[in-house]
């Protein structure tokens, strides 16, 4: 009758014990014959890391390539790209100054589609100026929009996620939208860029019953 001993096998912090019989025809190994033991075999564990995407720059000191201003309303909205104080990083930041209602900034692809397959998150840096508060409205295909409020006198990092179902994995334009019917006082825009964090892809929940 065999004898039953234990291999345990380690496999990713995971234990599997697995039976494992010896050819013995007693209860007891015979002399000089090594005893039964208990293996332990652990695996090797591969963990392949994607490398995140550099940043793409939409702007940084002047337009990254291929994108250009889309602005409307000249008569309602007055914009520096080339403003040097205050500025978040390198030389210069947008100056942006509402001076009518339902205005607005708007930056594009001159390729009309941009795929941003390859990114999670529109990232860029604003300053309320010398009032902050500014009522603005961040959008990207003139579609998804989030409220933004800069605050006076500092730079805040605003990070829209592009992977949130429903939003959009190719842009054409950019917009920060003076959203009330009246003028706002300057505010600034720096280091605007599509950014790969490795954000998980959301997955859908199912439907519920019924």
């Amino acid at each position: 009758m065999g004898v039953v001993t234990l291999a345990v096998l380690v496999f990713v912090g995971l234990v599997f014990i697995l039976p494992q019989v010896e050819n013995h025809t007693t209860g007891s190994p015979a002399i000089g014959e090594p005893e039964p033991s208990t293996v332990v075999s652990p695996a090797t564990s591969i963990l392949t890391i994607e490398p995140l995407a550099p940043d793409l720059v939409v702007y940084d000191d002047a337009f990254g390539e291929g994108w250009e201003d889309w602005s409307w309303h000249d008569d309602t909205i007055v914009v520096d790209y080339a403003n040097g104080d205050p500025v978040h990083s390198g030389s210069s930041s947008i100056a942006v100054t509402y001076i009518g209602g339902w205005s607005g900034l708007q930056i594009g692809d001159h390729g009309e589609t941009f795929d941003a397959n390859t990114y999670d998150t529109l990232r860029f840096r604003i300053h309320g100026g010398a009032t902050g508060g500014q009522t603005i409205i961040s959008s990207i295909n003139n579609n998804l929009e989030q409220p933004v409020m800069p605050q006076a006198g500092v730079w805040t990092q605003v990070d829209v996620p592009l992977l949130l179902p429903g939003r959009p994995r190719t842009i054409y334009n950019m917009a920060w939208f003076n959203n009330t019917g009246c003028n706002q006082g300057v505010f600034y825009i720096d280091d605007i860029v599509l950014v790969d964090t490795g954000l998980p892809t959301p997955t859908s929940l199912p439907p519920g019953p019924g």
